[in-house]
């Protein structure tokens, strides 16, 4: 399931725990968590690229 738009949508805990009652507290703040991973690691690779071309 592509969760990262849901994450997007401005719903609160609650509001997502309540649509995905199979979905934990700690669930919701781990697809969070890997989000900000991926969104870090997409910027040090677009600097890394952008220095190169320079």
């Amino acid at each position: 399931m592509m969760f990262y738009p849901i994450l997007a949508a401005g719903m609160t805990y609650e509001e997502r725990l309540e649509d995905f009652p199979y979905l934990t507290r700690e669930d919701i703040l781990a697809c969070l968590s890997h989000t900000v991973d991926q969104e870090q690691q997409n910027l040090i690779v677009k600097s890394n690229l952008l220095n190169q071309s320079l």
